[in-house]
């Protein structure tokens, strides 16, 4: 853990907020609301961000900020381990993900890596093998917007 006043690291971000992999705190010391506010609006994107508040204090608007910056907000805890899960999602702003609709973790992390591309009026000897008719891995698909299932080899 580093700690630093906020204003310092309101006045300059790039010392504070390097990437650094494993485990770190940049713990910013504030006064009061508006050099909070300074300090929050020098964040980038972020894959989470961390809320620690004592029972019925007020952190809407934290919340409001934070929303906007990181993909998964953790109250009065610490970000885990991710996992393979329908339940899991990380968004949240560049560089945290160059598209909100996209997760870099669970079940749907995968989008993230395809490339949509139509294959129109195109002569089955150019199309990949998924997409031939015979379907020669058995993929679960859909044909003319009908579901078509897939087969087990």
């Amino acid at each position: 853990m580093v700690a630093t006043p906020a204003a310092a690291l309101a006045a300059d971000p790039d010392a504070w907020l390097q990437e650094c992999f494993g485990p770190l705190t940049v713990l910013a010391r504030y006064r009061d609301r508006a050099e909070l506010d300074t300090a929050l609006g020098a964040l980038e994107g972020s894959l989470t961000a961390s809320i620690h508040h004592a029972p019925g204090e007020d952190v809407s608007g934290l919340v409001a900020t934070l929303d906007r910056t990181a993909g998964r907000l953790v109250f009065n805890g610490w970000p885990t381990g991710v996992a393979i899960g329908w339940a899991q999602h990380h968004g949240g702003g560049w560089p945290a993900t160059t598209a909100s609709v996209h997760t870099s973790v669970g079940a749907t992390a995968i989008r993230r890596f395809l490339i949509p591309v139509a294959y129109q009026d195109a002569p089955a000897a150019v199309l990949p093998a998924e997409l031939a008719d015979a379907n020669p891995f058995g993929i679960p698909r859909r044909v003319d917007g009908a579901l078509v299932p897939g087969h087990q080899s």
